[in-house]
């Protein structure tokens, strides 16, 4: 059985869990039983009613390590959307992608 591999290295995707639990991680690679991820975060509810991210294992150096996550666990898998990708991005890294920063400074010059 040849693999289909359908993303990159250092790409940012989104996992829906087979127990429900929704998932974002960097991709790394993929075997045809399991996704090498890096830096999961799980997504939970916060008290504003906006949504957070959490290290989905605490008493792992999640920025250190690569977790393979099973596929027979993953129901569903895509590339995250942009605007979350990027918080994601500025969560795990600091780094704050250009596309964020767009939107700062278009909203400074109209100030």
């Amino acid at each position: 059985m040849l693999l289909n591999k359908t993303y990159n290295q250092g790409d940012v995707i989104t996992f829906k869990l087979t127990n429900g639990e929704e998932l974002i991680a960097r991709y790394q690679s993929e075997t045809l039983t399991e996704y090498q991820i890096t830096k999961p975060v799980t997504l939970t509810p916060t008290p504003q009613g906006s949504l957070g991210m959490l290290p989905c294992m605490f008493s792992v150096e999640l920025n250190t390590v690569t977790i393979n996550l099973q596929k027979n666990a993953v129901a569903m898998a895509a590339l995250t959307r942009k605007d979350v990708s990027d918080e994601y991005t500025r969560g795990t890294s600091g780094i704050r992608p250009a596309s964020s920063m767009e939107g700062l400074i278009n909203a400074k010059s109209s100030a």
